[in-house]
């Protein structure tokens, strides 16, 4: 399961790549109509692609490889039953990083949403012009013309004037290619990625993109091109603008006014496109192939993987009183991980708030400020209960014997893991840090 963080970066990768590309192949082409489907199509890839995961099949020897999956140490203090994790810093960071996250993302859903109700107040209680496909919405307010699905809005003052019917042109291009879906999709876009500039890029140069479109349009029907510029520049200056509408009027002026003129058709444009095509193929290579199942998994602890050879033979004899089935083979990564079950919460963070709960320091190796690390190995049957209970690696006999007791007298709570639709064995390590603070220590 991937988790929320590995997502955003993988997606951001992948964002960064396809703009890269689009930047240095095809910003400067003039087929525009490509443009946008590369600018939209990319982007929706971006988000699609962390969750291609495959999983390569294996196939465990049965009894000569126990295959095991090591949970971050826990440590415990000498107060009592109190347990701290040794990743207790990385939790407090990684819960600060998602609050930010989550703040940045609701301020921009925020804006978004009151610019929204500002623009359904202007089609509201604007005076409505109907036209065969558009509605012109007439206000008072001293903003630019812009289109809003199929709603024009224009300012009463420039619907006077004699030029109108350019603006009008304009607009009504922005409708008919239904560019206003666009500016929503990036628009919640870029609440999810608000923290990537590549978000920003993306969202600036599709708007480019439909800027350079109504205008061919505008100068295919006739108008003046020089005069068409002037025009522009007319409403340049002296509104108030809204972030997420097609304005008649926008930035990057230089460059619209040198593609009104540009009618070039570069052969290569759609050779270049193709270029994406293997970009997409080593994005969900580079993360698709390993051996983590799709999906976001929010509550799911990382978890760090190893391998004991011939661990059944050569591990101590320090083992609890749960028996096991040793016919059936041992998985250490499978599709769906076993999860614990435990004052409400379903994920493996829960078994370890459970050894917080119910680990006990031991008094004697208190007084004696004994110290030092417990590997406590056990598997989660297919009917969810713990067998093979033992110590893989041990430090004092009073430490060891704590660590088997909590792991033994652990409620049989997990939910067993799935492998191909099937409940199947996984193994499992858990370290143990028993460790005395200074002022605690005699």
């Amino acid at each position: 399961m991937i988790q929320p963080g590995e997502y955003l970066l993988e997606s951001g990768i992948s964002l960064g790549l396809f703009y890269l590309l689009y930047w240095l192949l095809l910003r400067k082409q003039t087929f525009f109509g490509l443009n946008r489907l590369i600018l939209l199509g990319t982007a929706l890839l971006s988000l699609v692609i962390p969750l291609f995961h495959f999983t390569l099949p294996a196939s465990p020897q049965e009894g000569s490889i126990l295959y095991v999956v090591e949970f971050l140490a826990w440590e415990v203090t000498g107060k009592g039953n109190e347990g701290v994790s040794q990743d207790a810093g990385a939790a407090g960071i990684g819960y600060w990083l998602t609050a930010g996250y989550l703040c940045g993302m609701f301020f921009f859903l925020f804006r978004f949403l009151v610019q929204i109700f500002h623009i359904v107040i202007l089609i509201r209680s604007g005076r409505k012009i109907r036209t065969d496909d558009s509605v012109v919405i007439l206000t008072r307010e001293n903003i630019p013309a812009f289109s809003f699905f199929r709603w024009i809005v224009i300012n009463e003052e420039c619907w006077e004037r004699e030029d109108i019917s350019d603006i009008l042109a304009h607009e009504k291009e922005h409708a008919l290619k239904f560019h206003s879906l666009d500016i929503l999709f990036m628009e919640i876009f870029t609440m999810v990625h608000w923290f990537n500039p590549f978000a920003w890029l993306y969202k600036m140069s599709l708007k480019q993109v439909h800027e350079y479109q109504a205008d061919r349009e505008v100068i295919r029907q006739g108008a003046n091109t020089l005069h068409y510029q002037n025009l522009i520049l007319q409403q340049i200056f002296g509104h108030q603008f809204f972030r997420f509408v097609n304005h008649f009027n926008q930035f990057h002026l230089k460059k619209r006014f040198i593609m009104m003129t540009d009618n070039r058709k570069r052969k290569t444009a759609a050779w270049r496109s193709l270029a994406l095509i293997p970009a997409a193929a080593v994005l969900i290579a580079l993360f698709g192939f390993n051996s983590k199942p799709g999906g976001i998994a929010w509550n799911q602890p990382p978890v760090n993987e190893t391998i004991i050879q011939n661990a059944a033979e050569n591990t101590p004899q320090n083992e609890g009183n749960i028996p096991s089935d040793q016919e059936e083979p041992i998985f250490f990564v499978v599709e769906e991980m076993p999860l614990f079950v435990y004052k409400g919460d379903t994920s493996q963070e829960a078994f370890r708030h459970y050894i917080t709960d119910h680990l006990v320091y031991p008094e004697e190796a208190h007084k004696k400020g004994i110290e030092g690390k417990v590997y406590v190995s056990f598997i989660v049957e297919k009917d969810g209960k713990m067998s093979t209970v033992e110590i893989v690696r041990g430090t004092h006999e009073l430490l060891d014997t704590e660590a088997l007791r909590v792991i033994n007298e652990c409620p049989h709570a997990w939910i067993p893991g799935r492998q191909r639709g099937q409940a199947v064995r996984v193994a499992f390590t858990f370290p143990m840090v028993f460790t005395l603070k200074e002022n605690n220590k005699e």
